[in-house]
């Protein structure tokens, strides 16, 4: 079927063999000017044999090509037809068939070079931290060394296209080796970028796990951090005074104790008004400003039976705040709706009533029950939970969620969902099989 100039055909071959019923085939022909077309083909495999977990898809081989004209492709490609045939999938004959650009489908606009396939290029390594500039730039960061196969060590802006902004100019960034993690990133009103991570240096000089950056990428000498923190940053959040907020696995900030929490003033020094003292007894991982100046904070810590606390802006308990209460487990990410809800996301889980890894409390941090998640996120085909990395409010109240679940009221997913702001699926976004593991960021 053609669409603008895109070709796609979907067939599949039986295997039969080993319990796996079939493979399937999904080819594809793009226009790339001057009237060639790039072709190419993808094998997956699709059943329960050994090895393979049940439903699951994988990927055996890839292949590309480039050919003069789509006369010069494979048969069933020139006939420009889509030949939609049946699967055995999860042991059910279903109809599979694939649509152009839908709503969730991959963006063949963004970084064109990344040909995909297993032959494209974007960064060599994880991607963990996103940013959106106003002018449509993002900024990225990770454990990678490349982004198109340019040095950009741990950190780099793309244009609105995908392709890297070369006037971001970074230098050696934070070295390769070892590798480092970028863990976080936050964008100030006037545009100078936070990061904060596991990384020692930057552009060959000291930025022990926390820098702010120039908008060209150059590090802003007017922000001073000494010593810096002595263990991973896991996230930045930015006050509207321009103070910034840390959470993360450490105990000191330049020599000063501060365990896992901590506010900077926004030269850098540490902002002795904010002291959780030794509130936190583990690693906080996610942490929020509320327009009210108090201050909602996440992680693997276990205070009262909660990973969740709500802060005065002086750092100490909120007594208001009644928040949930889990057995095990940790949380990753909240989110503030514009009513003053919080969605709270991680990987925790309670019996009565069931709760799985996402929740959404009120004001007060009593649970919302008029949130329905049903069995909420957990690993298609079996009972235990999954988690959730982060979570992220749309301009329109819907709610997207990404992480390492493959479920979602034992619906099938692939690591990312979006939900109606009832807690529903939300069903125009169709992420076919979805991701092949796990993200981290959105």
């Amino acid at each position: 079927q053609r669409v603008a100039d895109r070709f796609l055909i979907v067939d599949h071959e039986d295997l039969g063999h080993g319990g796996c019923a079939c493979a399937l085939f999904v080819s594809a022909c793009v226009s790339a000017g001057s009237g060639r077309f790039l072709a190419g083909r993808q094998r997956w495999l699709v059943g329960t044999n050994a090895g393979l977990g049940t439903g699951q898809l994988v990927r055996e081989r890839a292949s590309i090509a480039w050919a003069s004209s789509e006369q010069d492709l494979a048969d069933p490609l020139r006939t420009m037809t889509l030949i939609i045939r049946t699967v055995l999938f999860f042991g059910s004959l279903l109809p599979f068939a694939l649509l152009a650009q839908q709503v969730g489908e991959n963006d063949t606009t963004f970084n064109v070079g990344d040909v995909g396939f297993g032959e494209g290029l974007g960064p060599n390594g994880k991607v963990t931290a996103v940013v959106l500039q106003p002018d449509g730039k993002a900024i990225i960061g990770g454990s990678f060394t490349r982004y198109n196969s340019r040095a950009c060590n741990g950190i780099a802006r793309l244009n609105p296209d995908g392709s890297l902004d070369s006037t971001f100019t970074t230098g050696t960034a934070f070295g390769s080796n070892p590798v480092p993690v970028v863990e976080t990133l936050a964008l100030q009103p006037d545009g100078k970028i936070l990061a904060g991570g596991n990384f020692l240096y930057y552009a060959a000089l000291p930025a022990p796990r926390i820098i702010r950056l120039n908008v060209d990428g150059s590090r802003d000498t007017t922000f001073s951090t000494g010593t810096g923190f002595d263990d991973v940053v896991h996230e930045l959040a930015v006050q509207p005074d321009g103070r910034i907020l840390a959470a993360g696995a450490f105990a000191m900030y330049n020599g000063t104790p501060r365990s896992f929490a901590a506010r900077l003033d926004t030269d850098g020094s540490l902002d002795p008004s904010f002291d959780p003292g030794a509130l936190f007894t583990d690693v906080a991982l996610c942490v929020l400003v509320q327009p009210d100046g108090k201050v909602l904070v996440g992680g693997e810590f276990y205070l009262n039976g909660r990973h969740l606390m709500r802060l005065e802006s002086n750092g100490v308990p909120d007594p208001l705040f009644t928040g949930p209460s889990f057995s095990n487990g940790w949380v990753s990410d909240v989110a503030l709706q514009s009513d003053g809800r919080t969605v709270v996301t991680g990987s925790f889980q309670s019996a009565f009533p069931t709760i799985r890894s996402i929740m959404r409390l009120e004001a007060d941090g009593a649970r919302d029950t008029s949130f329905h998640t049903g069995l909420g996120l957990g690993v298609y085909g079996l009972a235990n939970g999954s988690s959730a990395e982060r979570v992220l409010i749309q301009a329109d109240g819907k709610i997207l969620l990404v992480g390492a679940f493959t479920a979602y009221d034992e619906q099938y997913n692939g690591h990312m969902i979006r939900l109606n702001a009832d807690g529903t699926p939300d069903p125009s976004l169709q992420l076919g099989g979805g991701f092949s593991n796990d993200l981290h960021g959105c």
